[in-house]
């Protein structure tokens, strides 16, 4: 049984997986899915939508291998889309570096690939904005090209990828990113490539997040609609504390928050399924849809987190 990280979602799988190495293996194995529609993609399924589990007569590309980083160029580095940002940010900080956005209380983590296509914020997020804001470009493989393409921050399928949270059908190869120095005297080690290991990710006892995004200036009427759904929400989740991020808006944002322009607040929503079935995840859904729907310029993020269809397609197989 292949589940993801949120443990909700899971699919029995006997078909064949794939371990590529390099972008040629990534492209020769997009060019036959194309006349097959039968791959999916995986990286540390550290996702909640369930887009990394392929039904049962899938082929199941994972990115295991797909690890290696390297210092292009000063305040930059191209990293492979298997990297775990957890074990990436690890491994800059013993060289005097940093990733500005990074998710908080995480060992291992997503995969690079997999955080820019969840969006991506933290603890940083109000000074450095979210972490499409630190992607330079992505290399990215769309199925029947028969070649890789680098994609700039400056093209619009740039931003509709982020966020999407794999709901368009692009294989995402190797990402540049900008880095920080700790200090003005770090020294960047210019043609390093190193390989970074892949590390289990902690699912055993997984915490539900749903997040919501808002103006700054309707943080306080989110808060009380948050509190007016509290009792609802208790009787289907074993709630944590809710998370708070301002995200500074300093370009552009992703597709899915396109209608902003400002600061937003990021309002995450967490706990364990007090009931560990798919009719509780259906109901704290409509909860959080419920919320999400009573305010005007409130978006929920949809495509990184459970939602109804997900769940409803669930339940009917």
């Amino acid at each position: 049984m292949l589940k993801d990280y949120g443990g909700v979602l899971a699919r029995e799988f006997r078909g064949d997986i794939y371990v590529p190495v390099s972008v040629q293996d990534c492209t020769n194995l997009l060019l036959e899915a194309h006349t097959k529609d039968r791959l999916t993609y995986r990286g540390a399924g550290h996702s909640m939508h369930g887009r990394s589990i392929p039904v049962a007569q899938n082929q199941l590309l994972v990115t295991s291998s797909l690890n290696q980083v390297s210092f292009c160029k000063d305040g930059f580095i191209s990293v492979q889309a298997g990297v775990q940002i957890g074990v990436l940010q690890a491994f800059l900080n013993r060289l005097g570096w940093f990733l500005p956005i990074f998710p908080d209380a995480i060992h291992a983590g997503p995969t690079v690939a997999g955080y820019f296509l969840a969006g991506g914020f933290g603890s940083q997020s109000p000074q450095y904005g979210g972490f499409w804001d630190n992607v330079e470009s992505i290399t990215c493989i769309l199925p029947g090209q028969s070649a890789a393409m680098e994609i700039h921050r400056s093209n619009d399928f740039f931003w509709n990828l982020s966020g999407s949270g794999g709901l368009i059908n692009c294989f995402i190869f190797e990402l540049k990113l900008f880095i920080k120095p700790y200090e003005t005297s770090s020294i960047y080690p210019i043609g390093f490539t190193a390989s970074l290991p892949t590390l289990q990710s902690d699912s055993s006892n997984p915490i539900i997040w749903f997040t919501l995004f808002t103006p700054l200036v309707n943080q306080n009427l989110l808060l009380r609609k948050y509190r007016g759904a509290l009792s609802a929400l208790s009787s289907v989740l074993q709630l944590v504390s809710p998370r708070r991020v301002i995200i500074k808006y300093l370009c552009r944002y992703p597709s899915l928050l396109a209608e902003f322009s400002d600061d937003l607040l990021a309002f995450s929503i967490g706990g364990r399924l007090s009931r560990n079935t798919l009719d509780s995840a259906i109901s704290a859904c409509q909860i959080i849809h419920a919320l999400a729907s009573s305010m005007a310029s409130c978006v929920q993020y949809y495509s990184s987190e459970l939602v109804l269809e997900t769940l409803a397609k669930q339940r009917s197989h």
